[in-house]
């Protein structure tokens, strides 16, 4: 197995392990902290946002052919798109789920960086 295809698969299981804490946060934790009434200082509003843009960006920097950042900022700026749209729409916009997907973006970026450069793969 070549070191870049190892380093392919390395940012695969990380978009899996961040997907699954995402739905992990939403789907389990998220009730929790309602139900008992835990202080979690609103991690439960937006955890999914900053699991999910990272898990969503890595799988888009594994499929991607070319310039894997560029694609990852595209994936970053579809979930901008639906969180603003939520301004218009009857759903709930909050500004802490805008700045954990550009969290998320920035630490996609720099997992990306930290795996490629052992390879060197172009950027």
């Amino acid at each position: 197995m070549s070191e870049k295809s190892l380093n392919k698969k390395i940012l695969l299981i990380y978009g899996i392990i961040a997907s699954v804490m995402g739905f992990f946060t939403k789907l389990i934790l998220r009730p929790l902290v309602h139900q008992y009434e835990i202080n979690d200082f609103g991690f439960n509003g937006y955890g999914p946002n900053l699991f999910m843009a990272i898990g969503m960006t890595m799988f888009a920097a594994y499929f991607t052919k070319k310039k894997p950042i560029v694609t990852m900022a595209s994936v970053s700026l579809g979930i901008l798109a639906y969180e603003t749209e939520q301004i218009w729409t009857s759903k709930t916009f909050d500004y802490a789920d805008i700045i954990a997907t550009l969290l998320g973006f920035g630490l996609s970026v720099l997992i990306l960086n930290v795996t490629s450069k052992k390879s060197r793969i172009k950027l």
